[in-house]
């Protein structure tokens, strides 16, 4: 067993708007949808310099601190990450839900940008090879939002068994 980790780079500023806009206005009745984009779309970010303050307004993504920001960034995120999901699926970690009785996938876990991933080579170039696929098909899921992998901040550890990850199967 592996985990891979990976993270966005520039998560909340690189979002792309259209997807964020789109997203909104499926959701939301349109007098609401227009006020929470006026609510990113006008967001000014100043900061203080020697000649004075400067105000920057972002032309992408929504600003971290905003109210909004997380889960405005997670519903974007969410549709990459599903489309991607579906292509990397691990078979031995998923499992039926007691609950729903869907099947559940064990071999990832996001926390927010955060995203890692579970796999089970055979041997070491397995994993390299199954890394660099599952990479390169990130790429193109996060590329469809805007967004693309930090490669500073990839990590792959591995374990020795399914047993004590998945001890119920």
């Amino acid at each position: 067993m592996a985990t891979h980790f990976d993270d966005v780079a520039n998560a909340f500023p690189s979002l792309d708007r259209g997807k964020l806009r789109h997203r909104t206005e499926q959701l939301h009745e349109h007098q609401d949808a227009q006020l929470l984009l006026r609510h990113v779309e006008d967001a000014v970010c100043t900061i203080d310099t020697p000649e004075g303050t400067m105000d920057l307004k972002p032309g992408s993504g929504v600003l971290q601190g905003c109210s909004t920001a997380t889960g405005d960034f997670i519903g974007v995120y969410a549709a990459a990450i599903d489309e991607w999901a579906a292509k990397t699926i691990v078979p031995e970690l998923v499992v039926v839900s007691p609950l729903t009785g869907n099947p559940l996938d064990l071999s990832i876990c996001t926390y927010v940008d955060d995203l890692g991933k579970t796999t089970s080579p055979d041997d070491a170039q397995e994993l390299v090879d199954s890394t660099k696929e599952s990479d390169l098909m990130l790429d193109k899921s996060l590329k469809n939002i805007g967004v693309e992998q930090n490669t500073k901040k990839r990590e792959t550890i591995g374990q020795r068994s399914l047993q004590h990850i998945c001890p119920f199967r």
